[in-house]
C-alpha cells in the first residue's frame, strides 16, 4: 500500500511536491496514480493541478522516463474509454452536408462554400479554429476609409476647404472599390471534425478534453485598461496578422497557456485514462504531444 507519506508530503503545497517528484528518482517504483494524486489541490466536486496542459504532459513523461522498466505493473489497474469527438451533425452548422475522412483517420465534415471579393481590397487573418483544431486563413474586404473628421462638415453639410483634396481622394478610391469586379474567388470546407475515434489521440488532446478549465488566454502587449497599443512581440506574429498589424498599428494578441488545469476526477482516475492512451499503440508509442507542438 502506497502513501502519501512515502512520497514525502509533509509540509509541501501541491507546486512544491509536483517539482519534488520531478527530480532526481523520486517517482521510480510508484503507481502513476499515486505520484499525480499527492500533488493537487481538491474540493468535494474537483481538483485542480498547477500546471498547464504541457506541463502535465511533461510530469507524466517524467514518471514514465523513471519507471520504463515496469510501466504497465505501475501505470494503472483501470483503463476507461477515451474522451473521443462523435458527432452525428456539424458542429459549426448542423445543415452541413458531406463527409470525408483525413489520413489520421478521422471523420470531417467536407461541405464547401465558395465567395467573390475584390481583389485590390483583400486582406486576411489566421485565428485556430475550434471545430477543426487547425489554423485557418480567413479573407475578408475592407472599402477604403475617410480619413475626414466629422467636424470637417458645417451644419449645412458643406466641407471645409482644407480637406477638399483629401475628400476628393477618398470619394476617387471609394468609386473604384464599388466598380471593381469581384474576381477573386475564396473557396472554403468546412472540414469540422465529426468523429476521431479511428484516430490515435495525443495525451494532449487527451488531457485537454477532460479539462474543465479553459487551456489557453488571449494576452495584448498594452496597458492593463486597454488592448488597443502596439506589439512588443512581433517575430511571434504569422504572416497574416503581422500584414495586419502592419496596417492597423494594434496588437492582435498572443495566446498563452493558462497554468491550471480542473478535473471532476482524482489522479488514480487520470492514470487510468493515461494507460488508455498508453495502450493505443502496441508499442506504447502513442504521442504526448499534438503535432507540430513539440
Amino acid at each position: 500500500m502506497y502513501s502519501y507519506t512515502s512520497l514525502k508530503t509533509e509540509g509541501k503545497a501541491p507546486k512544491e511536491q509536483a517539482n519534488f517528484l520531478l527530480k532526481d528518482q523520486n517517482m521510480k517504483g510508484l503507481p502513476l496514480g499515486v505520484c499525480l494524486d499527492s500533488c493537487r489541490w481538491g474540493s468535494i466536486t474537483t481538483v485542480m493541478y498547477e500546471m498547464s496542459v504541457s506541463d502535465m504532459v511533461f510530469f507524466i513523461k517524467k514518471w514514465m522516463q523513471q519507471n520504463k522498466d515496469n510501466l504497465e505493473n505501475l501505470i494503472s489497474e483501470d483503463s476507461y474509454e477515451l474522451p473521443y469527438l462523435n458527432h452525428n451533425l456539424c458542429p459549426s452548422d448542423k445543415s452541413h452536408k458531406g463527409r470525408v475522412f483525413d489520413l489520421a483517420g478521422r471523420e470531417r465534415c467536407a461541405y464547401k462554400t465558395e465567395k467573390r471579393l475584390r481583389p485590390n481590397y483583400v486582406y486576411y487573418y489566421d485565428s485556430l479554429d475550434e471545430a477543426s483544431k487547425t489554423t485557418r486563413r480567413k479573407y475578408y474586404e475592407e472599402e477604403p476609409s475617410c480619413s475626414i473628421p466629422d467636424d470637417a462638415f458645417d451644419k449645412y453639410g458643406n466641407l471645409d476647404p482644407f480637406y477638399k483634396e483629401d475628400y476628393e481622394n477618398y470619394l476617387t478610391e471609394f468609386k473604384k472599390f464599388e466598380n471593381e469586379e469581384k474576381t477573386f474567388v475564396v473557396e472554403d470546407v468546412c472540414y469540422a471534425i465529426l468523429s476521431d475515434r479511428r484516430s490515435i489521440l495525443p495525451l494532449e488532446t487527451i488531457i485537454k478534453r477532460l479539462n474543465l478549465a479553459p487551456t489557453s488566454r488571449t494576452v495584448y502587449c498594452s496597458s492593463t485598461y486597454s488592448y488597443h497599443g502596439p506589439c512588443k512581440r512581433l517575430n511571434e506574429l504569422n504572416e497574416g496578422n503581422r500584414e495586419n498589424y502592419e496596417y492597423l498599428g494594434i496588437c492582435p494578441g498572443h495566446e498563452q497557456e493558462v497554468e491550471n488545469i480542473i478535473f471532476h476526477f482524482d489522479g488514480y482516475a487520470l492514470a487510468s485514462y493515461v494507460k488508455s492512451w498508453w495502450k493505443q499503440v502496441p508499442s506504447g508509442k502513442a504521442p504526448p504531444f499534438e503535432p507540430n507542438k513539440r
